[in-house]
């Protein structure tokens, strides 16, 4: 059964791949292609290797992305600020924390001007530092973000969620294990009731 779904996802993965790619080769024969389309076909191939687990794809498409924004003029869109954010948690998942915290520091700062806070950013930041063992400075990110996804989309929150679960994580990497086990049993509770 899960040997189907694999092979289900990777023959997905191609048909979308190769689609995807179709469209970007199309836009790059013309000598003055359309920046913003192109980042969004990058961006798009991105996903798609993210979700057949092919994370170094993920992450060169991902940049080749961020830099068609940047040709765009539209690295601080919506849509480039969320190309940054999901480099930086492609970083993240790669193991390269130094760069994920720059560039999750860079789109918070940005998101905070730009747009108000996100929560989200804010805890994938506080996951980075934690994971370098910049617990007092990862607990104080990862408090705020569960206050602020508490307070803005409410307990049931995605964002809420990932920020208790986030800062239980965080609590038992610096060494304070009975404050996690307590918020992460609440946490998986809450998630349970559902």
């Amino acid at each position: 059964r899960i040997r189907a779904r694999l092979a289900g996802s990777r023959g997905d993965l191609d048909g979308e791949r190769t689609l995807l790619q179709a469209g970007i080769d199309q836009l790059l024969l013309d000598p003055a292609p359309d920046w913003a389309l192109l980042a969004k076909y990058y961006s798009s191939l991105a996903s798609a290797y993210y979700r057949a687990t092919r994370l170094l794809d993920a992450y060169r498409e991902q940049e080749r992305g961020l830099e068609a924004y940047r040709k765009a003029g539209l690295e601080h869109s919506n849509n480039g600020l969320t190309g940054l954010q999901n480099q930086g948690l492609n970083a993240l998942r790669l193991g390269r924390l130094a760069e994920a915290e720059r560039r999750l520091r860079e789109v918070l700062s940005l998101q905070r001007q730009l747009i108000g806070p996100s929560f989200s950013t804010q805890t994938s930041l506080g996951t980075a530092l934690s994971q370098l063992d910049r617990h007092d400075e990862a607990l104080t990110l990862l408090r705020d973000a569960l206050a602020g996804g508490l307070k803005t989309e409410g307990p049931d929150s995605m964002t809420a969620y990932s920020a208790e679960i986030q800062l239980g994580n965080a609590l038992r990497l610096a060494g304070r294990l009975d404050e996690s086990r307590s918020l992460l049993q609440q946490a998986a509770e809450r998630i349970a009731k559902g």
